[in-house]
């Protein structure tokens, strides 16, 4: 039942939108317990994810077409610094 961590980090990231099986799922809990590389991409997935998803939820309501939508300086640099202070925790 093991795989690998090319696979694993393939199944985590279907598993952040919901796209995998029962049957990946479980492989890839039972690989995480013990590959901690593989627990901390898992984490800051995760962490990426909420992120992505807060900034899309805080886009004007009623938006019909997103692509339409510029994101301004402001709310990228506040995404850059996020994503930064994030990487420099992951180097300590």
């Amino acid at each position: 039942m093991g795989i690998s961590c090319k696979n694993a980090r393939t199944i985590c990231d279907k598993s952040q939108y919901k796209e995998c099986s029962s049957w990946e799922r479980l492989k890839l809990e039972f690989h995480l317990l013990s590959c901690k590389s593989c627990r901390k991409y898992s984490k800051d997935n995760a962490k990426l994810t909420k992120l992505i998803q807060k900034n899309l939820d805080d886009l004007p309501r009623g938006c019909s077409n997103r692509e339409q939508l510029i994101m301004s300086e402001e709310s990228k640099q506040k995404i850059q610094n996020k994503i930064h202070r994030v990487l420099e925790k992951r180097e300590e």
